[in-house]
């Protein structure tokens, strides 16, 4: 589905959210091709920020500067703060 506000939503710019979107993307790409390698070949060792919890952890707190701080809200309260 299409959302045309989703940049005056997000209160960002397109160039802001075009790069929030590929570093994420480029860093999903990256842990997805060493968890390949690591399937085929398990004594692979994948470092720890590209682990599955590394990587889910980076998510984890990108989500919350940008509720914290674009959106205004404490995503702990899940209410909107004075920004």
């Amino acid at each position: 589905m299409l959302d045309w506000h989703h940049l005056r939503d997000t209160k960002t710019s397109y160039i802001n959210h075009f790069a929030f979107a590929t570093i994420i993307s480029l860093r999903l790409i990256l842990t997805s091709l060493l968890l390949i390698i690591h399937a085929v070949v398990p004594v692979f060792k994948i470092p720890k920020a590209l682990s599955i919890s590394g990587t889910s952890d980076y998510l984890f707190d990108r989500d919350f500067e940008i509720r914290e701080k674009v959106l205004g809200i404490d995503p702990i309260r899940k209410k909107h703060t004075d920004v």
